[in-house]
């Protein structure tokens, strides 16, 4: 016995210095997979979050989506092609995104209201929505909201908002038209990437969780408990769970407990750009599981041993053999049972033939939630949902004839959530009486990740049939695993074949429609034969279609190869569209080199992208020497096409066409003139080339200057008209004045003389001389008015503003129309043809209103200013519409009078609102005074 225990002791000092390098090497292996891990779903998590801000930065940077959607918007939003344009695009990339778990994409205006959407179940944006939805257009930055709860009809739903504001740049500045909002529920990828554990683990499990004031919110589905997202919460003050210290910020390694309570090891990180932590943990039990078993291990191996010297022992005591048996039996039992119920994952119940729970494992208290002693004594029926599970009774004979039963069944913990299991039992005779063991494993994560499985295959069956792609796929030695419908319709394969699984008969009918099915027949054994290139290249069908042919290996985790997938897609539309974009492109540049007007294209630098055969013979070089470079690269001393050609700096900075006519000399020394439009391209990467149109103005200019010459002669010829007018008036007014005049004053006088001769006996002799008298001096003051008409004898004598003050006065006097008169204080000093211009204009224009206006008061306004001298006739009538101002020729006389003194005239009206005429003329005399004269 002694030697037995110096034995015993050796071997336990030996294997616990192996258990303990062992212990942390499995533990230090568990760390660095577990870091790993937490580093590789932090970096998806992320990846995730970009790729989605790269769908939304895509569309926002679609010139053809951002122009229809301005024009349909500034247009009211109708109903139309359009609209249903629109809505194709929106719905054709929420089906594109749906397994990233797009639910819908919608259209807002810049005023926040619902124009479109990919989903019925869409309504208007309030509250925080709206909020968010107007920060996101007035920034200008793509917005990503948090997991939250959206209430729909049928309830509540987990999802994220991804908000995209458009944008329009016109003339260098930006202008927000609307956003469009993608709503995504993180139910179908996101969850599932947190949830996948790489590796197979029982109790791993990755968290997100965010801080939420004082309490830690966990984000997605938990393993052990159904319907959390944003639901279960924990308080920061619990220091030991793990999630409560990643909100308040720590990173890296850390251990505690979980939301179940079980101490565990986990990985803490930040998501970035989020509110986001990540936390992955294991169960520490799992941890040391391996630890545990190979203490199992020792113990068992010290059992031995005790054993071993216990059969001594028996040996030496031959007589109590039973009874020493059956205490050590019952002893190993219990040793054993504790064992397990310290280190087994597994739940371990001990039953007696009626199914009363006698002994149990710390896993049966964890798992089921009651306590020792109200597990103790319990029925086993009593855990069992009857539904799903046989009778006791049943299993408890099919175990008596067969030893062992293992099935699978349901069972209700304390708090009524019910959990698969799978369940091993064998029976176990103690002293003659039966004992009924049972293992039993929660197989949650097992039913969970067979659903996901089943859900994958559906997804994959799904996408094998309605993609718009052939799919073939054929194992390393060519033989056809697969093919989906569209491959048979593609290749337009009988149904017998298909049936038949006849892979040469499907083989040769392919081959009979190729145009080359020998390199077809050589690629695929070439590329069957264990390759792991991708291919890509283009057949032909005997039926004039194109088909696109990819095909990739597949190659699973440990390098194996399974077979070749072959994707057929038919690109007969998009080769012959892409024939005829060759061939209008060839018509294209057969009308621009054939255009007379010289035509070209630059970038920012200043070279050459393109130019006609018009420009290359203007410069004298082949066209395709002219590409890439500058007018200074061609000819840096040659400064002839400056004018029209250089600089395109305005047209690149200002962002809108620049039309711009300059002259050049050429080199047999005849000017020339161009006429040459500038118009920027911007470019999808944000650079900008100017395209350039010259045109060959030369006979236009010299008729404008033919032309501006005659008018300046046709000036020449009225102003001497008018001066000679003028002098003629002069002339006639004298005459009338100095003859007529005289001659009427004399005969006023021998009138007034006769009177006196006559007697008083003849009254109507003396009446008569009376009327005649009278009629002398009617006649001498229609003399005077008419000399006053042809020349203002105040014009000469006084001066203009003296002239133009009385002439208003007869007129008001005349009219009897209001008039308002500003003059200068003191006199103006004009040449003289100056004054009768301006006198003339008012004439014409108290005439034309006192003819035509109606008006009942009217504004004249002469003003000296520096250099001119300004004079403003308006009056309140009925005014006149446009067309008529051309027909008039006192309104023509107007401007002809103002341009002969040196100045212009502006006529402006309003039918129904009066007219305004505005002259100016030169003046070089200093400013004075002005006074008001209400006449």
């Amino acid at each position: 016995m002694l030697v037995f225990i110096l034995f015993t002791i050796a071997i336990t000092i030996a294997g616990y210095a192996v258990f303990q390098r062992y212990k942390e090497s499995i533990k230090s292996d568990k760390q660095n997979e577990l870091s790993g891990i937490a580093e590789l779903k932090t970096k998806q998590i992320s990846s995730w979050i970009e790729a989605r801000r790269g769908d939304a930065q895509a569309l926002r940077n679609d010139p053809l989506f951002l122009s229809e959607v301005e024009r349909w918007l500034q247009q009211g939003g109708p109903t139309g092609e359009t609209q249903t344009k629109l809505n194709e695009r929106l719905a054709s990339l929420q089906q594109a995104y749906v397994v990233y778990g797009y639910t819908s994409i919608s259209l807002f205006d810049a005023h926040t209201m619902l124009r479109l959407s990919s989903s019925a179940d869409e309504v208007p944006v309030q509250g925080m929505e709206k909020e968010r939805l107007l920060e996101s257009m007035r920034s200008g930055q793509i917005d990503f909201s948090d997991i939250h709860q959206k209430e729909i009809n049928s309830g509540e739903e987990i999802e994220i908002e991804l908000w995209a504001p458009l944008t329009s740049v016109k003339n260098g500045k930006a202008r927000s038209i609307g956003a469009v909002l993608f709503r995504i529920n993180p139910d179908y990828f996101l969850f599932p990437l947190i949830q996948h554990w790489p590796t197979f683990s029982p109790s791993a499990e990755n968290l997100l969780v965010r801080r939420d004031g004082d309490e830690v919110v966990f984000l997605n589905e938990l393993r052990n408990f159904k319907n959390t997202p944003l639901t279960m919460r924990f308080p920061l003050s619990k220091q030991q769970l793990l999630a409560a210290k990643a909100a308040m910020g720590q990173e890296g390694l850390a251990e505690g407990v979980d939301y179940r309570g079980v101490p565990v090891v986990g990985v803490l990180n930040k998501v970035a750009g989020t509110s986001w932590f990540m936390v992955s943990k294991i169960d520490k039990a799992e941890i040391y599981a391996p630890i545990n078993q190979l203490a199992v291990w020792m113990a068992v191996l010290m059992l031995a041993l005790v054993g071993a010297g216990g059969g001594i022992t028996l040996f030496w005591r031959q007589k109590e053999k039973m009874q020493y048996e059956n205490k050590l039996e019952r002893l190993a039992l219990a040793t054993h049972l504790d064992y397990l119920a310290k280190y087994a994952n597994d739940i371990v119940l001990l039953m007696d033939g009626t199914g009363k729970i006698v002994d149990f494992n710390d896993r049966a208290l964890e798992t089921y939630g009651y306590t020792a002693a109200e597990l103790s004594g319990m029925n086993i029926t009593f855990l069992r949902a009857m539904k799903f599970t046989p009778p006791l009774a049943e299993e408890l004979a099919k175990i008596d004839l067969a030893e062992t039963l293992r099935y699978e069944s349901t069972h209700i913990k304390r708090n009524g959530v019910a959990i698969p299991v799978e369940a091993s039992m064998r029976r176990i005779d103690i002293s003659g009486e039966k004992f009924y063991q049972s293992i039993i494993r929660d197989i949650t994560e097992r039913k969970q990740a067979e659903e996901q499985l089943q859900f994958s295959n559906a997804l994959l069956t799904t996408a094998h049939e309605t993609t718009i792609d052939g799919i073939l796929v054929v194992d390393p030695f060519g033989k056809i695993i697969s093919l989906n419908r569209q491959f048979v319709n593609m290749w337009n394969i009988p149904e017998e074949i298909i049936e038949s699984k006849s892979d040469d008969l499907a083989l040769q009918f392919v081959l009979d429609k190729l145009v080359d099915p020998v390199r077809f027949l050589e690629r695929v054994r070439h590329l069957n034969v264990h390759t792991q290139e991708i291919s890509q290249d283009e057949i032909f069908l005997r039926d004039g279609r194109t088909l696109d042919r990819y095909s990739s290996p597949m190659v699973g985790a440990q390098g194996k190869y399974y077979g070749r997938a072959w994707y057929f897609r038919d690109i007969t539309e998009r080769k012959q569209a892409e024939n005829e974009l060759v061939r209008q492109k060839i018509f294209m540049w057969q009308v621009i080199d054939t255009d007379p007007n010289m035509i070209y294209v630059k970038d920012a630098d200043g070279k050459f992208l393109m130019v006609n055969r018009a420009l290359a013979n203007f410069y004298g070089m082949e066209m395709q020497n002219m590409i890439g470079k500058s007018d200074g690269g061609i000819n840096p001393s040659r400064k002839l096409l400056s004018g029209y050609l250089e600089p395109d700096t305005e047209a690149f900075k200002s962002g809108h066409d620049v039309m711009l006519a300059e002259s050049s000399l050429m080199v047999n020394g005849k000017q020339h003139w161009y006429l040459t439009i500038k118009k920027p391209l911007p470019q999808a990467d944000g650079s900008v080339y100017v395209m350039g149109i010259a045109v060959n103005i030369t006979g236009q200019k010299l008729s404008e200057m033919k032309l501006a010459e005659s008018y300046k002669e046709l000036q020449r010829l009225t102003s001497h008209l008018e001066n000679i007018k003028e002098e003629e008036r002069t002339r006639i007014a004298r005459e009338l004045h100095d003859e007529m005049g005289a001659m009427l004053a004399a005969l006023k006088m021998r009138v007034a003389w006769l009177a006196s001769k006559l007697p008083p006996e003849l009254p109507l002799l003396l009446e008569e001389t009376a009327h005649i008298s009278e009629l002398v001096s009617d006649s001498v003051n229609t003399v005077r008015n008419i000399v006053r008409q042809l020349r203002p004898t105040l014009l000469e004598d006084v001066g203009i503003v003296a002239a133009i003050a009385d002439y208003v006065k007869q007129f008001r006097q005349n009219t009897n129309i209001e008039c308002i008169l500003v003059l200068p204080e003191e006199g103006l000093t004009l040449e003289a043809d100056q004054s009768s211009a301006i006198f003339r204009i008012l004439q014409e224009s108290l005439s034309n209103i006192a003819k035509h206006a109606q008006a009942s008061k009217v504004d004249i306004v002469l003003t000296r200013r520096s250099n001119s001298l300004m004079m403003v006739v308006e009056d309140n009538g009925r005014g006149f519409i446009h067309a008529s101002k051309d027909k008039s020729f006192g309104l023509l006389g107007i401007r002809e009078r103002a341009l002969i003194a040196g100045g212009k005239a502006k006529i402006s009206s309003m039918y129904g609102q009066g007219t305004r005429v505005l002259v100016t003329v030169p003046y070089s005399k200093q400013s004075t005074h002005e006074y008001v004269d209400n006449l």
